[in-house]
């Protein structure tokens, strides 16, 4: 009976659909309630779809765009932490995913409602042979300065916020 139901349990994980946020449209508002993330999160696949957990209070999964572009997502204020990589076909379908180790990476972090916060720029690869899929992260950059100002054009109304990067990011970037 416990391994029928532990079967169920897997089964039911491999097929269930990765629920990627979508990113902020470039012309938001800004919510006095909210916090806000931002980094990039790019990919070489146009087949394949992969994207960052950042998980607390609730879980919003990043999803890597086929372009170096900003991304930025409202979030309830609490304290968060970069949890796992995701990895799924263009469906949706959950395909795999990567605990993000124990590390300076996922120290977690309290957000603040009317802040932007920082996560790193990140990219990854996708590719699919006909037979296998593979996925696979390839950089984790801290380019807080330069990510902050290209963030303030693309969104304007989020210029005036106090930024400030994750507690996470700046620490791994300094130990590697």
């Amino acid at each position: 009976m416990l391994l029928r139901t532990l079967c169920a349990f897997f089964t039911l994980l491999l097929v269930s659909c990765a629920n990627f946020v979508p990113p902020l449209k470039p012309n938001a508002q800004v919510d006095p309630e909210k916090a806000y993330v931002y980094g990039r999160f790019s990919s070489n696949s146009h087949t394949l779809r992969m994207g960052v957990e950042l998980a607390g209070p609730k879980l919003y999964l990043f999803e890597f765009q086929d372009k170096d572009q900003i991304t930025m997502l409202a979030v309830t204020p609490g304290t968060y932490q970069l949890s796992r990589f995701v990895y799924a076909e263009t469906d949706g379908t959950m395909k795999g995913e990567t605990a993000i180790v124990q590390s300076t990476l996922t120290r977690s972090m309290t957000l603040e409602a009317g802040k932007a916060y920082y996560v790193g720029d990140f990219t990854g690869e996708g590719t699919f042979n006909g037979v296998r899929m593979r996925w696979q992260v390839t950089g984790i950059d801290n380019r807080f300065a330069a990510t902050t100002a290209e963030m303030q054009q693309k969104y304007p109304q989020f210029a005036q916020l106090p930024t400030q990067q994750m507690r996470g990011i700046a620490l791994y970037m300094t130990a590697h």
